[in-house]
């Protein structure tokens, strides 16, 4: 059950044309990022936590 959920989610990672996932999850970026990396999907993942950090400077 979880390789076809896996497989669901990454094919719904693909469909919006993204380079990168984001999400909050760690195991969930490692889960579905290790599945896009193994296709050589050229997807990325982000935690939202880098996403936040790098906008840190830009704060007035």
């Amino acid at each position: 059950m979880s390789s076809a959920m896996l497989a669901d989610k990454m094919r719904h990672v693909l469909d919006t044309g993204a380079a990168y996932l984001c999400a909050g999850d760690n195991s969930c970026l490692t889960d579905i990022g290790g599945g896009l990396s193994r296709l050589r999907t050229g997807v990325g993942t982000m935690h939202l936590a880098e996403i936040l950090a790098s906008t840190e400077g830009n704060l007035r």
